[in-house]
Parts: C-alpha cells; structure tokens; sequence
C-alpha cells in the first residue's frame, strides 16, 4: 500500500480501494480525479482498456493481451493492459471483508507473485496477515529446498503447502493430518507414526508450520528423519500467543483449530545437531532442527542454538 501514491504518480494510473486507501493515496498527494472509492460488491467499469472487473474474475477484452498473475494467487490470466503497462497495475479481488483489494506493484513484484502462484480459496479467503506469512514461509523455507527431497508435512489439512510444492516440481511429497480431506494423504496421529505405515528414517525434510503448539512432536521427527535431515517448522513465542489470539478475533489472523497447549520456546528444544531460530515480528519462531549427519549417541549431540531476532 505504501508504494501506491508514488506508482500512482508515475504511472497515471487509478487507484481503486476503501476508504482508509483513498484517504491515503489523496494525503500522499494522489489527485481526487484519479482515486475510485469502493465499498466492495460493485462493478466497475474502467474505461476502454477494460470490460469489466467484477467480484469473481478478471474479463480481458479482445485484442492484443499477454499473462499476468491472476486474482490473488491463483492461476495465470490474460491482462488487459499493454506490455508496457503491466507491472504497473496489478489487481485482484478476494470476497472478504473488503471485495477489492488494488495495488500498485512494480515488474520485480510482480514476477515474485508469480513464483508464489498459492491456490486461492473464495469460499474461505486466508486473512491478511496469514497471507503474508505463507508468502514469507515459500521464500524462506520451501523454495530452498531441493526438488529431489522426500517431504513429510505433519497438519497438511490446509492444503497449500502440498499444492504449492507439486505445482512447482517437488515430486516426493507426502501430507500426514489427524483427519481425511483433499490436501492430506496419511490420516492419523504423527506419535503413531509405525501404524500409519511411515518408515523410520526416510525424509529428508519435514515441514510443521503452526503444529507444536498443539502436539510436540519433534522426537517423532527425529526417529522420521535421515541423517542430515532438516525440521522447518514455525510456533508462537509462547509469551505472546495472547496478541495471536487478540489478532484472531479481529479476523487478521488465522483461527486455531484447537488450543495452544504445548507452547514451547525453540530455544528449549533438544536433540538436533544443529538448530537456527529466527523470531518474526516478535510474535512467532521460525527454527531450522537439523539432525547430525551420522547417527550419535543420546547425550552427545551438539546442542547449540542461536536466537536471532529478525531485522
């Protein structure tokens, strides 16, 4: 939002947005003449450019048009506007609170969105600031990784990890939740991981964003594991789960789906060769759990940890 006005007056382009946007854009010195105020539900027509936008879909005319990323994250769809322009103007729509959201990015956001590509859910839109943090998960951890990795994602039941990674050429990946649905290929408890059929040793990456404060599990993890094998998994700083809860009722955050009853600081975690915490926005730790390269006796693992608050 913060790089709106200065696109804006570069490119001469609308600014389409709610109120508080508007308000914003006209401080920064963005004309009224070029500032389109919406309540979300309407539609709007933009000009020759543009046929239609509408709350569901991009309508590119006929003409001369060439792939842009889509509404949200969401497949590749037709551009209206010119080479020249696209990058420029960059709009989706997403049926929350606020139908659309408008923005301004340059070439270089534009081709991140691109990689990003996450499936989109009209019927249940990710909030904000979950939506932001998976972008920041897929450059961080996933997009590292090799392609050849066997991955074990334990409360896939969202789906989105599973789906960005066979979209993108991870072949060996398999998703483990308590219950059936469309992104989960082991239904069970991750303790009872010999009953469902896991091998020991047999993944060299194994992803658990948001699950030990729900079930601690990195002994699991552990046995899962081949040497040199690498946890990546995300939790709250356990001091702070209230401000979580705080931003989950203001529909900013995703709700939990059962409580927080094993919140643990990374920094107390044993058992890994290596381990590297990161602390984001002082509100959750993102930890790299590596397991020695060569199987060691218990006690005799290098414990070391490095708590390193992000910039």
């Amino acid at each position: 939002m913060l790089d709106v006005p200065y696109i804006a007056s570069k490119t001469g382009a609308l600014v389409i947005g709610a109120e508080s946007a508007a308000n914003f854009a006209r401080d920064k010195g963005v004309p009224n003449s070029r500032i389109l105020t919406v309540k979300g539900g309407e539609d709007l027509e933009l000009g020759s450019d543009f046929r239609q936008i509408c709350a569901t879909q991009w309508e590119a005319p006929r003409g001369d048009t060439h792939d842009r990323p889509g509404p949200g994250f969401g497949a590749l769809a037709q551009c209206p506007l010119a080479p020249s322009k696209c990058g420029l103007l960059c709009a989706y729509v997403c049926t929350s609170r606020l139908r659309y959201k408008v923005q301004m990015v340059d070439s270089v956001r534009r081709r991140k969105w691109q990689r990003a590509c996450l499936p989109v859910d009209r019927k249940n839109p990710v909030p904000l600031i979950s939506e932001f943090a998976r972008r920041r998960k897929i450059d961080f951890f996933l997009n590292p990784l090799p392609k050849d990795s066997r991955i074990l994602e334990i409360g896939s039941g969202s789906g989105w990890v599973g789906e960005y990674l066979r979209a993108n050429g991870w072949k060996y990946y398999v998703g483990l939740d308590l219950q059936s649905s469309p992104g989960v290929d082991v239904a069970g408890d991750i303790k009872n991981w010999r009953e469902l059929g896991l091998e020991p040793e047999s993944f060299d990456v194994i992803v658990a964003f948001e699950v030990m404060e729900h079930v601690d599990c990195f002994v699991e993890c552990l046995a899962l594991l081949k040497p040199g094998g690498v946890v990546l998994a995300t939790s709250p700083v356990p001091h702070m789960d209230w401000l979580l809860r705080l931003l989950e009722c203001c529909g900013l955050n995703q709700k939990r789906t059962s409580p927080h009853d094993h919140l643990l600081y990374f920094a107390d975690v044993e058992g890994f060769a290596e381990r590297r915490i990161f602390v984001k926005a002082g509100l959750s730790q993102w930890g790299i759990f590596s397991k020695a390269p060569e199987q060691v006796a218990a006690g005799r693992e290098q414990r070391s940890a490095a708590l390193i608050p992000a910039t």
